[in-house]
């Protein structure tokens, strides 16, 4: 077929899952702010540490929301590609 001139001038599809904008504006936003989330929570538990309580109280919780965030932004990118 290449030889009669069908192929050759055949131009590539898009493919079908092309991440929009939106979608990755999206990504990188919760992956971005899951970060902001951990890092900002491990220096609380630097300057804290003389108080454990707020450890269990507060710092674990941010710890998993900021994880959350993280995991839930490489899974919308993988499953988005």
């Amino acid at each position: 077929m290449l030889e009669k001139g069908f192929l050759r001038d055949r131009t590539r599809s898009e493919p079908k899952h092309k991440r929009s904008r939106t979608t990755s504006m999206v990504t990188n936003t919760t992956l971005y702010l899951g970060v902001i989330i951990l890092i900002a929570s491990l220096i609380y538990m630097i300057v804290n540490l003389d108080r454990a309580e707020a450890i269990l109280e507060i710092w674990i919780i941010f710890m998993m929301a900021g994880l959350f965030l993280v995991v839930v932004s490489h899974l919308l990118k993988w499953v988005l590609k």
